[in-house]
């Protein structure tokens, strides 16, 4: 019985750790890419800002 318990929590805290591990996977991927595209619209109105 006891036995069985601990595999349940280790099978709970692996579930955890993946998932985690995934979102904070998906949440980087999608930080890099709104940085890439803010420095894109940061490019884009300096370009098209006029100077004079």
């Amino acid at each position: 019985m006891s036995h069985n318990n601990r595999h349940n929590i280790l099978v709970y805290i692996g579930h955890w750790s993946l998932v985690i591990g995934h979102w904070s996977l998906v949440i980087g991927h999608l930080g890099r890419a709104g940085l890439v595209t803010l420095g894109w619209a940061k490019n884009d109105s300096s370009e098209t800002r006029p100077y004079t």
